[in-house]
This record gives structure tokens, sequence and C-alpha cells, in this order.
């Protein structure tokens, strides 16, 4: 049986092809095995999204974050989802939070500007 890399790995590469439900299938078998690791949780809330399943990517992120309340991942994608969806009040609180993390390991990074670009969405300057 696959260990939760492989299957987590395999969950990535079906969704950079566009197969999401088969993504997903992938990813729910790295959770069962991950031992309740955030970045499972975070696999997992993306496969949602990718298979349009965005309430159900929220409420796994949630979960992570109740057991994993400082987790920059996760806080960064939840916040993206709630940019999206216009719920600014709640999507700050995270992504300030996440910033930090990511400005630490990658100044110009992708996740870097992303938050920073969901701030600007949500009307905050950064200063970065």
């Amino acid at each position: 049986s696959a260990g939760f890399a492989a299957l987590f790995e395999a969950a990535a590469i079906l969704g950079d092809l566009g197969r999401a439900d088969e993504a997903l299938a992938r990813m729910r078998e790295a959770v069962a095995r991950s031992a309740g690791a955030p970045i499972a949780a975070v696999g997992l809330a993306r496969a949602l999204r990718r298979a349009g399943r965005k309430d159900e990517a929220e409420a796994a992120l949630r979960e992570c974050l109740s057991t994993h309340p400082g987790d920059a991942t996760a806080g960064f994608v939840l916040g993206g989802l709630l940019v999206e969806a216009g719920q600014c009040d709640e999507a700050v609180p995270l992504l300030e939070g996440a910033l930090p993390a990511f400005l630490a390991a990658d100044p110009e990074g992708g996740p870097a500007r992303k938050i920073r670009a969901g701030l600007a969405a949500c009307g905050v300057a950064t200063g970065t």
C-alpha cells in the first residue's frame, strides 16, 4: 500500500493534469495515512477546491486550524478562499498571520505575493 508521500504526490500530479476527482480520491487516501499532519489537510482542501467543492475545502481548513491554530499554510489557503468569497473581515487576520512565515522563507516568492495581493484586495496595505 502506498504511503502518505507517494499518495500526496500522485494527487498533486493528477490535479495538475486536471483530473480533479482522481486527485481528490488519492488525497483522501493520503489524509488517512497522514497522522493529522496539517499539510495533508491543506492538500485535501486544494483538491476539494479543484473539484469545485469550496465549502468542503473551507471546512477542512477550519478543522485543521482548530487543531493547528498557527499553521501558516492552512491560514494562507483559507484566507485566499475567504478573499475570493468576499469575506475580508475573516480573511485579513489569517493572511496577516501567515505573511511573516512566507516572507521569512522567500520574500518575493509566490505565496508571499499572493498574500500581499489578497490583503490589497481587502484594502490592507502591507508596506512590503
